[in-house]
């Protein structure tokens, strides 16, 4: 279930028993989910719930190949950026 933060803040009781029955309620701010409300009697493991975080691409799981970029290193005058940031950091 999306909701929105005005929505939430006007029926907050009615969401949180939705939650606490086991439903997920998915906050929206203009339309884009920020955070999640979800019922604390629902005692899921790390596991599970690392696992549906993988799902949603929200973290990587170890042990899985990803496609890493390939970095290029940004030329400015003849040197690379990388140096120009150590030596202002010195």
């Amino acid at each position: 279930m999306n909701v929105g933060i005005r929505e939430l803040k006007a029926r907050l009781s009615h969401y949180v028993e939705s939650a606490r029955r086991g439903e997920v309620v998915i906050i929206t701010r203009q339309g884009k989910p920020v955070a999640r409300l979800v019922g604390e009697h629902k005692k899921t493991r790390l596991a599970d719930e690392l696992a549906a975080l993988a799902a949603e691409g929200v973290v990587s799981l170890p042990g899985i190949q990803h496609r890493h970029r390939h970095w290029v290193p940004i030329q400015t005058k003849g040197r690379p950026v990388s140096e120009m940031v150590l030596e202002d950091r010195r």
